[in-house]
């Protein structure tokens, strides 16, 4: 496998990094954890759907699994605001990283960080930055 990828192209692996078909975070979350829990909401604004997290058990551990969401089409990447987190989902994320000992954060490839726009100031960065 790893003298396929070597003999790859540029054009080639980029075609496959951006493939609709790969898979994402939510097919490799009931790969890899038993039990998993998935919480929404940081308890003061909203949910945010482009961080997902929640208590699973790896190995018998209980440990807090935290990642970035993208989607494969349209509705999914909505859903997700195309992996861009706003600042309830940074909150969501400290909050949930408060369960466990064990934190396993998943970072994917190509992952879009920052909410650049206006929107995210009053209230949300305002009360993100106090928190």
């Amino acid at each position: 496998m790893e003298e396929q990828q070597q003999r790859r192209t540029a054009w080639e692996r980029q075609l496959l990094i951006r493939d609709k078909n790969r898979p994402t975070v939510r097919d490799y979350i009931p790969r890899i954890f038993t039990d998993f829990y998935e919480m929404h909401g940081d308890r003061n604004f909203g949910d945010d759907g482009a961080i997902i997290g929640g208590i699973g058990r790896l190995d018998g551990i209980p440990v807090t699994v935290l990642a970035q969401v993208k989607g494969r089409n349209l509705r999914e990447n909505k859903a997700s605001n195309f992996a861009m987190p706003h600042p309830e989902g940074y909150r969501k994320a400290k909050l949930q990283a408060r369960f466990s000992s064990s934190v396993l954060p998943l970072r994917w490839p190509m992952t879009v960080t920052g909410w650049p726009w206006n929107s995210a100031t009053p209230p949300r960065m305002a009360a993100s930055s106090l928190h």
